[in-house]
């Protein structure tokens, strides 16, 4: 025998060992392997979420800026409306002060005329046609002329 020593019992059971831990070895491989794919679906979810997350934020963000410029764009024409109301104001302010002095001054020309008429239907008429009678009634014509 050229292996006296070799001892087929202690080999075999080695071998039972080694099959056991290659066994074990596989085993936890494909666990790793399984463990590392799951991490892996689970970061690429995770990184969809931050995605989708991110696209509602800016969407969220375009539509407040939308808003603060349509905001904006009423304000400044609210402004520009109480500008013109104002002037509108100011104008109809001024056109009142105008009627009101042209009123006054109709006021004081129709009071003129009236007394023009009176005086020429009374003391002009008597004085032109010599009819006055009294003293008396001369005065009188003579003070509606003054």
């Amino acid at each position: 025998s050229v292996l006296p020593a070799f001892k087929y019992s202690e080999a075999l059971a080695q071998e039972d060992v080694f099959q056991v831990i290659s066994c074990q070895l596989t085993g936890l491989s494909t666990q790793t392997t399984e463990a590392k794919a799951a991490i892996q679906t689970d970061m690429e979810a995770a990184r969809q979420q931050v995605q989708q997350a991110e696209a509602a934020l800016e969407q969220v963000k375009e539509s407040q800026r939308q808003g603060v410029s349509q905001l904006e764009v009423k304000v400044n024409t609210l402004i520009e409306t109480q500008e013109q109301l104002q002037a509108a104001k100011d104008e109809k302010k001024k056109v009142k002060n105008e009627n009101h002095d042209d009123i006054l001054m109709g006021e004081k020309l129709r009071e003129a005329k009236s007394k023009n008429v009176a005086i020429d239907e009374g003391a002009f008429c008597c004085l032109l046609n010599g009819s006055w009678t009294s003293t008396e009634e001369r005065k009188e014509k003579l003070a509606t002329l003054k």
